[in-house]
């Protein structure tokens, strides 16, 4: 995947390791997995707790829910570059899952949740 900020083209992986490279402590993935589940636990606090209980305030919510999926999602890609997964490999293969579980559900006369 490429990126591009200010004109320049950025290749994601390569930024990727470059911060690995530069800062070994996200080289810990046991440490990457704690601060997804964290993280993931905001942004469901955020969009199906707080947004809903002061819909007047829902936009900073979401603000704040967006934020921490993109945690999830930078803590996920240092993960997978520190185990030598591919990112976007790891995307399609959960894509297919999802597909093959959806086409089981239904088969069995159930719903997707």
């Amino acid at each position: 995947m490429v990126i591009v900020i200010n004109g320049e083209v950025i290749e994601h992986t390569k930024r990727i390791k470059t911060l690995l490279m530069r800062n070994h402590a996200f080289s810990n993935w046991r440490q990457r997995l704690k601060i997804m589940s964290y993280e993931i636990s905001d942004a469901s606090k955020m969009y199906d707790t707080y947004a809903i209980a002061y819909p007047d305030k829902s936009v900073g919510y979401e603000m704040e829910g967006k934020l921490a999926l993109s945690a999830v999602l930078v803590q996920l890609d240092l993960f997978c570059a520190e185990k030598g997964i591919d990112f976007d490999e790891l995307r399609d293969l959960g894509y297919h899952r999802l597909l093959a579980k959806s086409s089981e559900c239904f088969a069995e006369g159930g719903h997707m949740i």
